[in-house]
């Protein structure tokens, strides 16, 4: 987990954002996994990912803008994933396909911060 000194630093989520649907449900060994984050190694690593204050954040390791965010919920079940949103800002983030979105942000939760093997989604 990233200490709040650190995490006023990076960047936040722009104005410029969109809603996206993207539905999980985390069991209690997955939210501890997400709570450790991920922080990239080297260059060749693109993601950061810290869980802060009940939410989940993942910037771009180079730049460091906010690519997606969402908050977690507890509930019988484990822990849903609530209000998810994409960075829209053309100078941080290219994207525009909210649907492609859903499945990237899902390929990398569960890869990088799992340990899971889901394909790569394509364009």
């Amino acid at each position: 987990m990233i200490s709040t000194q650190n995490f006023e630093k990076l960047k936040k989520m722009p104005k410029e954002n969109a809603s996206i649907d993207y539905r999980r449900t985390f069991s209690p060994q997955e939210f501890e996994k997400l709570k450790q984050g991920l922080t990239a190694s080297s260059m060749d690593e693109k993601w950061n990912a810290y869980f802060h204050g009940g939410s989940f954040y993942m910037f771009r390791s180079w730049t460091g803008s906010c690519i997606y965010d969402f908050q977690l919920k507890y509930t019988e079940d484990g822990y849903r994933v609530e209000n998810t949103r994409v960075n829209r800002n053309q100078d941080q983030y290219k994207a525009t396909d909210n649907d492609y979105d859903v499945l990237l942000l899902d390929s990398l939760i569960s890869n990088l911060i799992l340990g899971e093997s889901k394909p790569f989604p394509r364009r």
